[in-house]
């Protein structure tokens, strides 16, 4: 038995996915690495005990060369000497902005379709060690995470959406030529006599995996020899590593992280400060990789390392971040927030400012606080608000309100004018039976940084409702609104 496929043949036998499918679908464009594959996997299928699977060629023409549909037709022709079910789709309009992002997304949507209709969801890839270097270098050359240096994986799940499916499809993608090089797949091909159509695009400038394959992995390869080789180890050892962390990643984060709605996320900063900095930071990481970057696509490299300096600042404890786009971090004592939605309103030393009358202001997912003049309130807005605030005040009285989330030390005025006093707001909070994990998402609203209100419930003596017909400004609270 050749080497190499007693090397794929022992790969697989421990694969689960692959032991417990009936049918996987193998994806052949026609050239070596595809060619190859399926005439390993096809010598396997019929001559080793324990892999007897049902094997289904699926071809996507890219359509962008003149000359495409010969690669069609030999895929074709290869599948039907071998007796395999085929599957050939042509993309008839192939977008040519971002070429290689989209004609992955058309690819695997074809490739999720034929799984589907085959009641299957295991596809076979030719990917190889070439291929692995390749993507990390692009990785590395547009700005790589420690997440991403681990390149591409032997086995991965991807989700895709089809047209007529309310849910994505999850295709289970496994890879076993990642550490085969492409040298040694054009041996096998020549020993063998396994047929194959090399790809004219290959050698076209215009694509970055060209320029990346083309001309800078051939001259990593006349500084060493065994540049590939060196490189895969790394990248061994990053995935290796990377995973080791995430699985203590996954054992501590309940300690430290939440998302009480889905455009926030809260972290617990005494925890975090008790760690090891590196630790920490290797944490943070893995937070914006794993959970940061499904909501926030646009996240930046840079990220991980602004929180973790508004973990480790003790002085000035409360102040915010822009994170780009329209998130933003908010140090707030102990807790930091990294929310979405500031393009919505503006954030300062952990506040949101009321800057604007007359509109209403996001708090969390399912909560709002609108900011009016009396005349602009009409009955059934008074009748949806859970709750409102009236304030008076003297017409040149600057309009400084601001909302934010309780902070040690925090008093309100109470009382009556004849007998005022003053009180902690979290003994108000105690008070008012509000459990003890609701009490940091409370939202107080402040006047020149005297709190004059705990919403929904409490108001400070200084604005109790007055019988006045001078009654400027309203505030209206309203919660769990459609």
């Amino acid at each position: 038995m050749d080497m190499l496929i007693h090397q794929i043949s022992n790969q697989l036998k421990q694969n689960p996915k692959w032991l417990l499918t009936d049918t996987v679908v193998l994806a052949v464009s026609g050239g070596v690495d595809s060619m190859v594959l399926l005439e390993i996997l096809n010598q396997i299928n019929t001559s080793i005990e324990g892999h007897n699977k049902q094997l289904v060629v699926a071809h996507f023409d890219h359509n962008v060369r003149e000359d495409s549909y010969l690669d069609a037709q030999f895929v074709k022709q290869k599948a039907e000497e071998l007796g395999l079910i085929y599957f050939v789709q042509r993309w008839e309009n192939p977008s040519m902005s971002d070429f290689e992002a989209n004609a992955r997304q058309a690819r695997y949507r074809f490739f999720a379709e034929v799984a589907r209709s085959m009641d299957t969801n295991v596809i076979v890839t030719g990917h190889h060690l070439n291929d692995q270097i390749e993507t990390v270098l692009m990785r590395l050359i547009r700005g790589a995470s420690i997440r991403g240096i681990r390149g591409i994986q032997t086995d991965y799940q991807l989700p895709v959406k089809l047209m007529d499916e309310p849910k994505a499809i999850n295709l289970y993608l496994i890879r076993p030529l990642l550490e085969i090089t492409k040298e040694e797949l054009y041996h096998y091909a020549n020993k063998y006599q396994v047929p194959f159509h090399e790809d004219s695009t290959n050698s076209e400038t215009a694509y970055f995996r060209n320029r990346v394959r083309n001309h800078i992995v051939p001259l990593l390869e006349k500084e060493n020899p065994n540049v590939l080789k060196n490189i895969h180890g790394l990248i061994t050892q990053s995935a290796i590593s990377y995973q080791a962390h995430l699985h203590d990643f996954w054992e501590e984060e309940l300690h430290w992280l939440s998302k009480p709605n889905r455009k926030e996320w809260q972290i617990h900063v005494p925890y975090l400060e008790q760690l090891n900095p590196a630790k920490r930071c290797v944490y943070l990481m893995i937070f914006c990789e794993e959970l940061l970057i499904p909501d926030y696509p646009q996240l930046s490299n840079e990220v991980p390392f602004l929180l973790n300096q508004m973990v480790e600042r003790e002085q000035n404890a409360n102040y915010s971040i822009q994170l780009g786009g329209d998130w933003v971090a908010v140090r707030e004592y102990d807790t930091l927030f990294i929310r979405q939605g500031t393009t919505d309103h503006a954030y300062e030393n952990g506040k949101v400012m009321l800057q604007e009358l007359n509109r209403w202001y996001p708090l969390g997912e399912s909560a709002k606080l609108g900011f009016f003049q009396e005349d602009k309130v009409t009955e059934s807005m008074y009748e949806e608000a859970e709750a409102f605030l009236t304030v008076e005040l003297a017409r040149d009285e600057s309009l400084n309100f601001s909302v934010r989330h309780r902070k040690a030390g925090d008093i309100m005025r109470l009382g009556s004018s004849e007998q005022p006093f003053h009180k902690k707001i979290n003994r108000i909070m105690i008070d008012n039976k509000l459990p003890k994990s609701q009490r940091p998402l409370q939202w107080l609203l402040l006047q020149n940084d005297e709190i004059i209100w705990l919403i929904p419930d409490t108001k400070s003596l200084l604005y109790s409702p007055q019988q006045t017909d001078t009654i400027n400004y309203v505030f209206l609270f309203q919660s769990n609104f459609d």
